[in-house]
């Protein structure tokens, strides 16, 4: 049993650390259990993730399950760096199609199933991408960026869409964004995530 074994080490330590951990635990074949609360350590190190909320145990699976279909809003927004955004939405389905309503926002997101008509609605910063009328994306949206985060391989820029739904857009490279301008982007179609508002499940 590990209990939060790197909480105190620098970041770059920790990141060695974690890789030297891994590996004697896969030579030793011994069965461990990791606490932490960095979600990077759990994705990076586990073989099956619990994710725990207040005594609850919320979701298990192995990594690429509970990063890829999350069972509640919770482990929606616990798993993944930066976090996935949540938004509430309404649903309206017409001729068989369906729309979801972010405020003045109306996206058709094809023939889905039925859907209850309050939604949160998650979508992962690699799903929302500048707009590119010929990536088969959702949208145009347009946006008013609140920041950007250059981090070398991609930006990720924070935007307010109309409405105030609000996303991070992944921009591969740098790119400059300057806070209050404006932002055109689309989501991934299949890859956003739809929980009731009732209950956050998905």
């Amino acid at each position: 049993l590990m209990d939060e074994p790197l909480s105190n080490l620098d970041a770059r330590l920790r990141v060695q650390m974690r890789a030297e951990v891994a590996r004697i635990q896969h030579e030793l074949g011994a069965t461990t259990i990791y606490v932490t609360h960095d979600q990077v350590e759990a994705m990076t190190m586990g073989d099956r993730i619990a994710i725990m909320r207040e005594g609850v145990l919320e979701q298990v699976g192995d990594p690429d399950t509970v990063y890829g279909h999350p069972a509640n809003t919770f482990v929606a927004g616990f798993i993944g760096s930066p976090a996935m955004s949540l938004t509430r939405a309404g649903a309206d389905r017409r001729d068989g199609r369906t729309q979801l309503t972010f405020g003045e926002l109306r996206l058709e997101v094809g023939g889905s199933p039925e859907l209850p008509s309050d939604l949160v609605v998650g979508v992962r910063p690699e799903h929302a991408r500048p707009w590119d009328g010929d990536a088969g994306l959702l949208g145009p949206i347009d946006g008013r960026v609140e920041y950007a985060e250059s981090l070398g391989r991609e930006t990720l820029v924070g935007v307010t869409a109309p409405g105030g739904a609000r996303f991070v857009v992944s921009i591969d490279g740098l790119v400059q964004a300057e806070p209050g301008s404006s932002l055109r982007f689309g989501l991934r179609p299949g890859w956003l995530y739809v929980f009731d508002a009732r209950d956050q499940r998905a």
